[in-house]
């Protein structure tokens, strides 16, 4: 739908609408603010699009990816159900990825995200699974991750010159998959993790 420009909706349309996908919609400008019950939001290529809190309820989300949104802004609210996301080529505005407003998220992407320089955190963290770096410039520095990330049994940081050794304590026990491309960030590896059943130098 090349042509789209204003998705025009007054009343609930959608009232039951829990899976949306939009795709290469080069000119919508914004999504309808009557999608109350979204579970999953997948978008895309959508060069114009604009999402803020003020036009999006994210209460319901438990899956959200956007690829390719120059000008998406991830409203900064709370996602209590959040459960996977995957963000790549947008949030050139984020500097700093606020993980305690993602309480339930257990995948979390990060990619091309041009200007993020860290993944900010005040509590520990007992649901994040998997988590993924990836062509992120600036990004410079990682949670102290055996206390703040007790439950990580994945890990791939790639691309991400500025990061340049662990935090203290190194990687938390149960990580099992490992992939990184940055030799200082290896090197700075100095205890054993007796749990690792795979790590990869990716270029």
């Amino acid at each position: 739908m090349k042509e789209w420009e204003e998705w025009e909706c007054k009343t609930t349309s959608f009232p039951q609408l829990q899976y949306l996908f939009v795709d290469q919609c080069h000119k919508l400008k914004g999504l309808s603010e009557q999608l109350l019950h979204l579970k999953e939001l997948f978008i895309s290529n959508c060069d114009k699009l604009i999402i803020s809190g003020n036009n999006m309820d994210t209460s319901s989300l438990e899956l959200l990816r956007i690829y390719a949104c120059p000008l998406v802004i991830i409203p900064v609210t709370h996602y209590d159900l959040l459960e996977e996301m995957m963000i790549d080529g947008v949030l050139d505005s984020l500097t700093i990825f606020p993980l305690d407003f993602f309480p339930k998220v257990s995948l979390l992407e990060l990619g091309r995200c041009q200007n993020l320089r860290r993944i900010s955190q005040e509590y520990a963290h007992n649901r994040l699974k998997k988590l993924k770096v990836d062509n992120c410039p600036q990004f410079e520095s990682l949670p102290s991750m055996q206390i703040m990330l007790p439950s990580l049994t994945e890990l791939r940081i790639i691309n991400c010159g500025e990061v340049k050794m662990f935090p203290d304590g190194g990687l938390p026990s149960n990580v099992k998959h490992l992939s990184l491309s940055s030799c200082k960030l290896i090197a700075s590896l100095t205890e054993t993790n007796t749990c690792l059943e795979s790590f990869s130098r990716t270029f």
